[in-house]
C-alpha cells in the first residue's frame, strides 16, 4: 500500500482521480514548486492528514480532497491560487485547521472562483487562521 508519497519538482498537474482511494497518509509537497492543478478527486477518499498547498498551485479542482481524513490545511506563502471548485474538500469531518497565514505572514490568496460547497460536511468548528 502506497503510504507516502513524494513527486518531482517537474510535476505541473495532478491528474483526475490520480491518487483517489489509496491508503497515502503523507504527500510530500517540498519539490512541487511547478505544481499548478490539482485535479478531480485526485485525493479523495485517502487517508491524508495534512495537507500544504504550494504557492504555485493555481487551480484546485472539484472533490480533489473529498472525504480525505484531512485535519490541517496550509496554504503556503504568495500563493497564486485562482480557484478552488465545488466540493473540494467536501466531506473532510476531521479538519479542524485551514492556516492562511504561514509564520505569520500574509499569505497572498486572491482565488477568483471558489466554488461552491467547498467544505460541505466537514466538522462544525474549524479555526482559520
Amino acid at each position: 500500500n502506497l503510504t507516502y508519497l513524494s513527486l518531482s519538482k517537474d510535476v505541473v498537474s495532478i491528474g483526475n482521480y490520480a491518487f483517489k482511494g489509496t491508503a497515502i497518509t503523507e504527500l510530500d509537497t517540498a519539490n512541487l514548486i511547478n505544481l499548478e492543478i490539482i485535479g478531480n478527486s485526485s485525493f479523495a477518499n485517502t487517508s491524508l492528514t495534512v495537507i500544504n498547498i504550494p504557492s504555485s498551485t493555481k487551480i484546485i479542482d472539484s472533490y480533489a480532497f473529498s472525504n480525505a481524513e484531512i485535519n490541517e490545511i496550509i496554504f503556503k506563502n504568495d500563493s497564486n491560487l485562482e480557484t478552488i471548485g465545488d466540493n473540494a474538500f467536501d466531506g473532510c469531518t476531521s479538519l479542524s485547521k485551514v492556516y492562511i497565514n504561514e509564520k505569520n505572514n500574509r499569505s497572498n490568496i486572491n482565488a477568483i472562483q471558489i466554488g461552491d460547497d467547498v467544505f460541505n460536511n466537514c466538522c462544525s468548528k474549524a479555526v482559520i487562521s
